[in-house]
């Protein structure tokens, strides 16, 4: 994954090899504190990101795991059918009977709520501040989680933990309608945390599930 974003010359860790399950990064230094700079700096370093994939399916290659939860990555041509079944639809064996209903009930009308082919953009698919190395002058990504699809996942993302300033979000030209589309998106990350770390991320799910209306 970070090799894909390298051959875009998206700034990301350089891998210097492996050893069993070791994984050895390049050095980026140590991180600075987010200053506005920042925001502009990754706005940066997303560009190469919007519509690389061009011509591709909706996935990814292979599936991974995040602890005991399989990440599927199934390629599809639709972008409803990849969101609604590898992203949302997978956990719902998982969750409490409510939240799993909501879930489910959001997952049947997703059609309306997000597009069926989006350009297809190289997604890191983690993107927060945690995952950001800012040096001052370029905003480093790593620990990626990615895949080819909606560029608008890794804008969601960056609003579950952090809050980028308004000009962060003019300089991406996002698509019209793209702040409804956030809780969407954002969700997912609220599933993984649920099923990761427990029900205390429960809250920020459903506060998602009410702004959507299910």
């Amino acid at each position: 994954m970070l090799e894909a974003f390298q051959r875009l010359d998206a700034p990301s860790a350089v891998v210097v090899g492996t050893v069993e399950d070791w994984l050895f990064l390049q050095d980026l230094g140590q991180a600075r504190p987010f200053s506005s700079a920042t925001w502009s700096a990754l706005a940066e370093t997303m560009a190469p990101l919007r519509g690389a994939a061009a011509g591709r399916k909706y996935g990814w290659k292979e599936d991974y795991g995040l602890r005991h939860i399989v990440v599927q990555n199934q390629p599809r041509e639709s972008w409803v059918e990849f969101w609604r079944d590898n992203r949302l639809l997978c956990h719902v064996p998982e969750l409490d009977p409510n939240l799993g209903r909501r879930v489910t009930a959001l997952a049947e009308r997703l059609e309306d709520l997000i597009p069926e082919r989006p350009p297809v953009s190289l997604v890191h698919g983690d993107l927060w501040g945690g995952n950001i190395v800012w040096d001052g002058a370029t905003a480093w990504l790593i620990d990626p989680c990615a895949c080819h699809g909606d560029r608008e996942v890794d804008v969601a993302a960056l609003t579950a933990f952090d809050t980028p300033p308004p000009q962060f979000f003019e300089e991406l030209d996002l698509a019209p309608g793209w702040q409804k589309r956030l809780p969407v998106y954002r969700l997912w990350m609220w599933l993984i945390h649920v099923r990761l770390f427990g029900s205390g991320y429960r809250v920020a799910a459903e506060r998602d599930l009410d702004q959507l209306g299910f």
